[in-house]
């Protein structure tokens, strides 16, 4: 069998400053009550009020029976 290429995405990686990443985690939690998206982890290091918003986001994933742990 024949290896297939895939193409692969670049990840477009910009450094952002805490208020701006504050305001997009706000932005991902709106956006994730409606969608689904793909993780993608990194060793470099996380506001803890970034963190927090991302698990009020994961908060708000379906779930059985749409009851959350």
């Amino acid at each position: 069998m024949a290896i297939q290429h895939i193409k692969t995405i670049t990840l477009d990686y910009r450094k952002l400053d805490h208020s701006e990443m504050i305001k997009r985690s706000e932005a991902f939690y709106v956006t994730m009550g409606s969608r689904r998206s793909v993780r993608h982890f990194s060793n470099k290091p996380v506001s803890l009020d970034v963190i927090k918003t991302c698990i009020k986001t994961a908060g708000s994933a379906p779930s059985g029976a749409n009851r959350q742990p």
